[in-house]
């Protein structure tokens, strides 16, 4: 996931970094790299040079290292440990070379885990999540598939969970947006999936009041975010005891073969 933080020109697809290790936001989004000399945008474009290095020493007597990169759009960023700060307020932190690879290892040891377990307790531990809405080029919609990471471990009947994830209008117009859940099972072809959904934003004032649907069933139409703005939500899912018992055993054995993502596309809003 890339943020616009840092630049200003075309967003790349990817980030651009060689060498130099990545930045990254509070959203765990890619907003530039850094190596000794200086600070780059997600293109490699040089947006801040070395300026000095000063040693301090923590609440703990500890020797700690700031480096200070001067920026002409953005002042003096520095970076304390890992830590990144613009304007004494810490907006991300510097993260490794080799992370990708780190990931992609966990990855395979929780998806072995999984095929390697028989039954697990589900634990409800809510997850966060950020996405923004960003339009490239002259495109006037944006479209955005985001797989979501909703369960802990193996699923089963009586479990349930929820998913915390935010939206946000990087753009400098409001826009108009709808979202709808896509969920996929590629071991066997089932039509109805016994896990049920419900969807709770910032703005709902009786969550009560909030219907459980199934998947297919939960779409968000014609939902207006203001610039620089961004809501809140709250995905929930169960699995009631009650249900198809084919179904139920077919996804319980496999659930790593189970997956739900989150569609969403937008277009500028225009006042009729």
């Amino acid at each position: 996931m890339l943020s616009s933080k840092f630049t200003k020109g075309k967003m790349p697809s990817r980030l651009v970094r060689g060498f130099r290790r990545p930045l990254l936001d509070s959203y765990d989004a890619y907003i530039g790299s850094v190596d000794k000399e200086a600070i780059c945008d997600l293109n490699g474009v040089e947006i801040a040079r070395f300026k000095r290095a000063e040693k301090n020493e923590d609440t703990f007597g500890n020797e700690t290292e700031t480096r200070i990169y001067h920026s002409a759009t953005y002042g003096d960023i520095k970076i304390i440990g890992n830590s990144l700060i613009l304007n004494d307020a810490e907006i991300g932190y510097v993260g490794r070379r080799g992370a990708r690879f780190a990931i992609l290892i966990i990855s395979l040891i929780a998806l072995l885990a999984l095929f390697l377990s028989l039954v697990y307790i589900a634990i409800d531990v809510p997850r966060r999540n950020h996405i923004d809405i960003i339009f490239t080029g002259e495109n006037q919609t944006s479209m955005v598939k985001d797989k979501l990471d909703l369960f802990n471990s193996d699923i089963k009947p009586g479990s349930k969970g929820k998913y915390q994830f935010s939206i946000g209008n990087k753009e400098k117009k409001p826009v108009t947006y709808q979202f709808k859940l896509e969920e996929d099972f590629d071991k066997e072809k089932i039509e109805t999936f016994p896990i049920l959904y419900r969807l709770v934003s910032s703005l709902d004032t009786n969550e009560s009041n909030v219907e459980w649907v199934t998947g297919s069933e939960l779409v968000l139409d014609n939902c207006i975010i203001k610039s620089k703005e961004e809501q809140q939500f709250s995905l929930e899912w169960k699995w009631p005891f009650e249900g198809n018992n084919i179904t139920d055993t077919l996804i319980g054995i496999d659930e790593a073969k189970y997956s739900v993502s989150l569609k969403i596309t937008a277009k500028y809003y225009k006042e009729s």
